[in-house]
């Protein structure tokens, strides 16, 4: 942006100054259409000016959900994200000691956090996208990196163990790395970022959303005592509970158990025998990492070396992969097992919320589950609940 400004910019900016966000509202249009090079100065004067106050700011209540946004929004979205970066910035600078160390920015879309860097002073402030799913930093000396920012970009990484691998390397002795992720859907669980990044702490700035609820919600196979036992987390614009996914997919493996025969392998079955009654015309065997009596097998989903290669007609796979560390792995594995033309029925969360039991490490898209399943020749993936915003997916696969 040219530093020299015309009359008119310069009244903006000082009405701007005098009169706070409101000026910004008020002639939103005439700077969208005539100045937008001044709107973003704007934003990041405005994120400056708190930083350097140290003036704490509120994030409001009030509902955010991105999915709704259409590309065109994206400015406002950038905006609304103001207190993240704000409180970001404010916890980065102290650790860094010096105006010129080097800091590298992760895959935030127009780079606003360095354009505020370095107004700010910090003249060595990169920025290096996203593209398809990977993050290009082999220009990158080891260790040659003060500080590493991603917010909002885990979640788009296909191999996110990998490119965490490729931070450590080209961070400095001593360097910190700071990761935001969105905890809607709860997509990554402390569990699972001390597992990535094994490192000091975690901060936890998540946000509660309000959700306008239907009147009646729709619980099936629970009691209202028991209800009211249990923390519930209800999907924003529909009516469905955790219990009603739960019996979404009980559905979608009574309508695929109809096509089954052979041999049957469950992993992950715990003490669940309702695919016993679904599976009882087949061979039905249970895996589970803990012995209990309706558990035939245990072991690993991740390493079931006591099962030959191509040994089952169909595996059943269900709310599992969530709490293996290493999900790739356990498909391998399901894949290996699993006879020519064999299927698997599998079935994961997305936004149902966090159940630790015994750990709640990932979430997975429609676009991550493809990328996981890639080595069966046919794959069917649905959603339960609305396409914007799925509770989960069933995903039918043949070998």
């Amino acid at each position: 942006m040219n530093n020299e400004l015309s009359p008119v910019e310069e009244l903006l900016i000082k009405l701007y100054i005098q009169h706070g966000d409101s000026i910004y509202f008020q002639y939103a249009e005439v700077i969208e259409s005539k100045f937008p090079e001044l709107k973003e100065y704007l934003n990041r004067m405005r994120i400056i000016r708190i930083i350097e106050s140290n003036k704490q700011i509120s994030i409001d209540d009030k509902p955010y959900y991105p999915y709704k946004e259409e590309e065109e929004d994206l400015d406002l979205r950038a905006f609304e994200a103001i207190p993240y970066i704000v409180r970001s910035i404010n916890y980065i600078t102290p650790h860094l000691n010096g105006r010129k160390e080097k800091i590298l920015n992760i895959g935030t879309r127009k780079g606003l956090e360095v354009s505020i860097m370095k107004e700010m002073g910090y003249m060595n402030a990169v920025d290096v996208g996203i593209n398809d799913g990977q993050v290009d930093t082999s220009s990158f000396k080891d260790e040659s990196i003060n500080l590493i920012y991603c917010r909002r970009g885990l979640e788009h990484l296909k191999n996110p163990k990998k490119v965490i691998d490729e931070f450590f390397r080209i961070l400095k002795p001593g360097g910190l790395l700071f990761i935001i992720v969105p905890i809607i859907g709860a997509f990554k669980s402390a569990d699972s970022l001390k597992r990535l990044i094994n490192g000091d702490r975690i901060l936890d700035y998540s946000i509660k959303m309000g959700h306008n609820l239907l009147p009646e919600i729709w619980m099936i196979g629970e009691e209202k005592e028991e209800m009211k036992r249990r923390e519930v987390v209800y999907s924003p614009d529909i009516g469905l509970t955790v219990s009603a996914y739960r019996y979404s997919f009980i559905e979608y493996l009574k309508e695929e158990s109809k096509l089954c025969e052979g041999k049957v392998l469950d992993v992950g079955a715990g003490g669940w025998v309702l695919p016993w009654r679904l599976f009882r015309h087949c061979e039905y065997i249970t895996m589970d990492v803990e012995k209990n009596e309706n558990i035939d097998v245990v072991g690993d989903v991740q390493d079931m070396h006591m099962f030959e290669d191509s040994s089952f007609d169909v595996i059943i796979c269900s709310e599992v992969l969530e709490h293996v560390p290493s999900p790739h792995r356990a498909i391998s594995e399901i894949y290996r097992i699993l006879k020519p033309g064999g299927k698997l029925l599998l079935t994961v969360p997305f936004d149902i919320g966090l159940h630790d039991c015994p750990g709640d490490y990932w979430r997975f898209t429609e676009q991550g589950l493809k990328i996981l399943l890639e080595e069966f020749s046919e794959v069917e993936i649905k959603f339960k609940g609305i396409d914007s915003k799925p509770l989960g997916y069933t995903c039918t696969c043949r070998k």
